[in-house]
């Protein structure tokens, strides 16, 4: 993989993935920025919750699972000195399905957690501590 950060003299900052994708980083007022943007670690924390979704969606799927509705709230912990690493980090699965059990939830997670998504090992690798619930909604 590869990336690119332009820096044009203001804020936002403008990071380029590899396949084109743009995306705006930007700093609270307080910071120099504007807070018209995520910062990194919004990023990140919102990667970890789209890295698993994609998983979560594809396990239920192959198994032709409806899901009508999955939202994933996070929750985090930073450190108190720099460089404010993330110390842990809660996701909340919440999912509407006419035939998702909660049994069918929580193994697709689990494996997610486990086996498939990067980010999360990425940040376990860190020192992170990563955990979750489930909840099917009717």
């Amino acid at each position: 993989m590869k990336a690119a950060i332009e820096y044009n003299g203001q804020m936002p900052f403008i990071g380029i993935s590899e396949r084109g994708h743009v995306t705006y980083y930007d700093t609270s007022e307080k910071h120099g920025g504007t807070g018209k943007h995520a910062t990194p670690m919004d990023v990140l924390l919102e990667a970890v919750g789209a890295c698993s979704v994609f998983d979560v969606v594809g396990i239920l799927t192959k198994k032709r699972k409806t899901i009508t509705k999955l939202n994933i709230e996070i929750d985090s912990v930073r450190a108190d000195e720099y460089p404010k690493v993330f110390t842990s980090i809660h996701l909340r699965y919440k999912m509407q399905s006419p035939d998702v059990s909660q049994d069918d939830l929580e193994k697709a997670v689990q494996l997610s957690m486990d086996k498939y998504c990067s980010v999360s090992a990425t940040l376990k690798k860190s020192g992170c501590k990563v955990t979750w619930e489930t909840e099917i909604e009717n």
